[in-house]
């Protein structure tokens, strides 16, 4: 069984057991997060409808993203 509760102490334990500094440590869970939506959304649908002609995918702020500047 996990010993920690939340992603966040995990990763810093991880980070820190080699003797590496908290100061470069990664960005933690809200990365994680949109990572998630990310991957979900580009797994679940995009590849999912590879093979269809004219496949109906979700527009991306359905799934949490927003617009800026012609990125997500």
């Amino acid at each position: 069984m996990c010993p920690f509760s939340k992603v966040n102490d995990a990763k810093k334990y991880l980070f820190t057991k080699r003797g590496r500094e908290l100061e470069g440590l990664p960005p933690m869970r809200d990365v994680l997060e949109r990572h998630v939506k990310w991957a979900t959304y580009q797994g679940g649908h995009i590849w999912g409808q590879s093979t269809v002609p004219m496949p109906q995918l979700p527009h991306p702020e359905e799934w949490g993203w927003t617009s800026s500047e012609d990125t997500w």
